[in-house]
């Protein structure tokens, strides 16, 4: 489990129980982070964990942050920023994360090395205006790179 550890906002790992109720076991820093790192997404390939995660700061969408690591336990390494573009709708970009926060990174089934990440888009005025953001996750270099797509297909990864 990934998490943020109040009060101080040091991100944290900790095994959790079978039933996923409680940690099992003691949380710890994981110190290459940077504090107030929230909404982790991560996933594994090649042998190389990447997160992508946000910043503590409310409602507000903040620039994303991304590392790598080859284990949970660390050490997290900074990568640059891995979006490009604009999203329309919301009119935000990159320094934003698209108007969203990172939530989930998911494998597409049965096709190689093809992930799909989602943000979500809250509206704390307006909770049912608020959604989601879907977009693929390609690699290049063994490093994310998510682009701004107003309309995309699996066949993005076919490419």
């Amino acid at each position: 489990h990934l998490t943020v550890q109040k009060p101080h906002r040091d991100f944290c790992i900790t095994k959790m129980s079978s039933d996923y109720l409680l940690p099992a076991t003691v949380y710890k820093i994981l110190k290459d982070v940077q504090v107030s790192t929230e909404a982790p997404a991560i996933t594994k390939r090649n042998a190389t964990y990447h997160l992508i995660g946000s910043a503590s700061a409310g409602w507000s969408p903040t620039v994303p942050r991304y590392y790598t690591s080859k284990s949970l336990q660390g050490h997290w390494t900074v990568q640059a920023n891995p979006l490009h573009g604009t999203n329309p709708i919301e009119g935000m970009g990159v320094e934003k994360t698209f108007g969203g926060q990172s939530t989930f990174i998911f494998p597409v089934q049965g096709l190689k090395d093809a992930y799909i990440i989602m943000f979500d888009i809250w509206k704390p005025g307006n909770a049912s205006e608020g959604g989601y953001i879907w977009l693929p996750l390609i690699f290049n270099n063994n490093k994310l790179s998510i682009k701004w797509m107003d309309k995309w297909d699996l066949g993005v990864f076919k490419k």
